[in-house]
């Protein structure tokens, strides 16, 4: 009996060995062979570190090096590389980035291409299959192509690229990154096509905006009349990244004489479309950036400020580090992937960067001309498409063969139907052919010393577009609109346009000497945070996606300040007043009707009077406001929610909203369900009834506030939940500077004051490890939610003792 147990156990082990290491086996979903990745060897045990490294030097030989290259690492875990050029510098920041980054290297680059489907299955199909459509990863051999005509460009890419394959080439199966293991495959030697896919994503992350579909259907739905009122592009209220000074009045002249037709209306289509549009940027998505000269600051010398809001992951999206070389001492933080460094200083100047918004995505219909649709019509002639052949490969499953349709325009994106006129193709400048090297741009600032260095440096940057700003320590603070900007008629781009005639296209694209930008104003300081580049008064037309709030919270608090020291910007950084619920809430609580509401209203009411407009974690007012200013929108725009699912169509802007509360000249009030008539009150005390309703139940558990609601979260990069943080403890709101919403806030946090020498301080949600057992993995996160800095430890030589390398938190209070 023994025996016969013994044979049974033994039976039943070797089974579970081998559906260990044969998943597939027992499920088709895409999992580790876990006989591996249990393995003491070279499983997931490999991947524990160290609790801390506090302080370590370490010198890197290598063939491919000119000199051996010292690194220092502080207790951040922040690489500091002491170089004797360029070349060997940006070899070791590949190295060390692809060490302690590797897998969000190599997992960004294929999902950019299009290629998880070879990873997790027939589930992601779709989305590699909009990304083939896009064109990203044609844009990105494209762009290899016009860096490689001058060599030198080309040079520093390829010295990245063979510092990070030279780590790859040495890496044991052990010390693979644990996301390597679980999802069971390795990683592809990173090329300078790789490092171009990942200037494509994140060009797909900033300038993707468009609304061509959604507007198109509101404009057909609405009337002109209705749209005009409802939908305006400019808000009056907000303070442009560039004000008019009358700079632009020469232009003006100049611009009649070489476009005569630049004001001519364009033909834009009436039709209604079911397409459904693209998936759109997170509304989070944005940054904000100032610049104040000494004459407002303490020590008498420029403070510079940047905390770029995108998506809140791990590992993070900034790797930080230092490089130091003869020519170059700079300082800041790099894109996993991609060689310099982006957002950062050296001991003259600093520089910083956030989304302009401008809209460079137009869509234009198509007029089939034929029923497989190959041939469409332009300028009165049949023009064949071109057709471009992928395989998307499929683990587990057959491969995908995609076909997509190239137009004059760019890709066919939308084609339903059969039908002649519901083909939509897309002009992306982001697929457009690159006509500089972009990267040039950074490179440059990186060793800038002065304002006319910033200038050189940014006209090498032209997309994704970027309010590019800078000070130095010689004094002067300067913002630059960079970018490349097509040159459009008049809502050229807010609608779908027709794509039969070519007369449709851009004109060209603004000069560089003539992009908005604005270099030591009278009032002290420079600032954007994704509002309209200019005023309607600038003489291109443009259009897009801005913000309306954080621009006038940071106008407004600069403009009070004087004698500004560091602290004082690490606290505006953290600001979470927001104007939206004071421009709203009093016009709101004014209109109730209380003699309509139940009982229970009451004390609500009086917290909302009472309420500050901060979106403060542990108060329960920010959700009260939220969730009341959603219901009213709802009650308000019945006439667009009972519009067909299939029609894509969004609600008026907030700001527009809360315009029309107290403008009585219109009937967008009074629901088109019911036989009252509404006004304003009604609508305002309804929809109070309606917030109450929502929040009941968490209303009476009396422990629900701000932060429950707003659930400011860190997602893995894969979305796997136990390399996640959920449910962070902070203040703050899309529309408040400090602008957290969800998995989108302030990816990096920087404060720059040019002293002699320099003092930088920084924070982000992460840290410079992309291990899940690192303490270096997230050990920035909490400092970061609450609001405080680590001062940056910039170094100017070699000779730094353990002591030095101590980094110091700073709180403001």
């Amino acid at each position: 009996m023994r025996r016969l147990s013994f044979i049974l156990a033994l039976l039943l082990t070797i089974g579970f060995v081998l559906v260990l290491e044969h998943p597939e086996w027992v499920s088709s979903q895409p999992i580790p062979r876990l006989g591996q990745f249990m393995s003491p060897f070279t499983g997931f045990w490999k991947n524990a570190t160290p609790q801390s490294y506090f302080f370590r030097k370490e010198t890197i030989q290598d063939q491919h090096l000119t000199a051996p290259v010292s690194v220092q690492t502080d207790t951040l875990d922040v690489p500091h590389i002491f170089a004797q050029n360029m070349d060997d510098a940006i070899y070791v920041q590949g190295y060390l980035t692809a060490r302690d980054r590797l897998w969000q290297m190599d997992f960004s680059a294929r999902a950019t291409e299009g290629r998880l489907a070879e990873l997790f299955g027939e589930r992601l199909i779709p989305y590699d299959t909009q990304q083939r459509r896009l064109g990203l990863s044609r844009a990105a051999h494209d762009a290899i192509a016009e860096w490689k005509k001058i060599p030198e460009n080309l040079h520093l890419v390829e010295r990245y690229c063979d510092g990070v394959n030279a780590y790859i080439d040495q890496l044991k199966q052990g010390e693979l990154p644990i996301e390597f293991k679980l999802m069971g495959y390795h990683p592809e030697p990173w090329t300078p096509y790789r490092v171009a896919l990942l200037f494509k994503a994140m060009a797909k992350t900033l300038n993707y905006g468009h609304d061509d579909i959604e507007l198109t259907n509101l404009r057909s739905v609405l009337g002109q009349k209705a749209f005009d009122l409802l939908y305006p592009e400019y808000n009056p209220l907000q303070k442009p990244v560039v004000p008019d000074q009358g700079q632009w009045d020469s232009l003006k002249v100049r611009l009649a004489a070489k476009y005569p037709n630049r004001m001519d209306t364009i033909k834009i289509d009436s039709l209604l479309t079911s397409a459904n549009p693209l998936p759109k940027q997170h509304p989070g998505i944005g940054s904000n950036n100032w610049a104040v000269a000494g004459q407002k600051t303490k020590s008498g010398k420029p403070i510079l400020c940047n905390d770029p809001h995108l998506s809140l992951t791990f590992p993070s999206i900034w790797y930080m580090l230092q490089i130091h070389t003869p020519e170059v001492n700079s300082m800041g933080v790099s894109l996993a992937g991609i060689p310099a460094i982006i957002i950062g200083f050296n001991e003259q100047v600093a520089w910083g960067v956030t989304n302009v918004g401008q809209d460079v995505m137009d869509w234009y219909r198509i007029h089939w001309t034929n029923q497989n649709h190959t041939r469409y019509l332009l300028d009165g002639e049949e023009i064949p498409v071109r057709i471009v052949r992928d395989t998307i490969l499929v683990k587990g499953k057959k491969p995908v063969i995609l076909e997509t349709k190239l137009t004059h325009w760019g890709p066919v994106v939308y084609d339903q139907d059969n039908q002649p006129y519901h083909g939509m193709a897309m002009k992306w400048l982001s697929n457009l052919p690159s006509t500089t090297f972009e990267l040039n741009a950074f490179f440059g600032l990186m060793k800038a010393k002065n304002y006319k260095d910033y200038v050189q440096a940014a006209q090498h940057f032209t997309h994704p577009a970027q309010n590019l700003i800078f000070a130095s320590n010689s004094g002067d603070i300067a913002i630059r609109v960079q970018g490349i900007f097509p040159i459009k008629k008049p809502e050229q781009g807010r609608f779908i346009q027709d794509g039969s005639q070519s007369k449709n296209d851009w004109l060209g694209f603004i000069p560089q000497d003539e992009i908005p930008q604005l270099k030591n104003p009278k009032r002290g300081f420079v600032f954007s945070a994704n509002q309209n580049s200019t005023p309607p008064s600038y003489p291109y037309y443009y259009n897009g996606g801005f913000s309306d709030y954080r621009c006038r919270s940071i106008y407004d608090q600069l403009t009070k300040m004087s004698h500004i020291t560091v602290q004082d910007m690490m606290q505006l950084q953290n600001d979470d007043y927001s104007y939206k619920a004071a421009d709203a809430l009093p016009l709101m609580l004014a209109a109730l009707d209380t003699s309509e509401l139940k009982p229970g209203a009451f004390p609500l009411i009086n917290r909302l009077q009472n309420w500050n407009y901060h979106f403060q974690k542990d108060s329960l007012e920010p959700v009260l406001f939220t969730v009341w200013f959603n219901k009213l929108k709802e009650r308000t725009w019945d006439e667009i929610t009972q519009l067909p699912d299939s029609i894509a169509v969004f609600y008026p802007e907030d700001w527009r909203t809360i315009a029309l509360m107290s403008d009585t000249t219109h009937n967008y009030f009074d629901m088109a369900f019911t036989e009252e008539i509404e006004d304003f009150s009604a609508i305002a005390t309804l929809s109070f009834g309606d917030m109450m309703e929502t929040l009941a139940e968490k209303i009476t558990r009396r422990n629900y506030h701000w932060k429950d609601y707003n659930n400011p979260s860190i997602n893995h990069l894969a979305r796997l939940t136990p390399f996640s943080r959920k449910g962070i403890n902070m203040n703050g709101q899309k529309n408040t500077i400090n602008a957290i919403h969800g998995g989108v806030g302030p990816s990096w946090r920087m404060i720059v004051e040019l002293t002699n020498p320099v003092k930088a301080y920084g924070v982000f949600p992460g840290g410079s490890s992309g291990n899940p057992g690192s303490i270096y993995y997230d050990n920035m996160v909490e400092n970061w939610a609450a609001g405080k800095y680590y001062q940056l430890l910039f170094l100017k030589n070699l000779d730094m003792t353990a002591q030095q390398a101590f980094i110091k938190t700073e709180v403001f209070e």
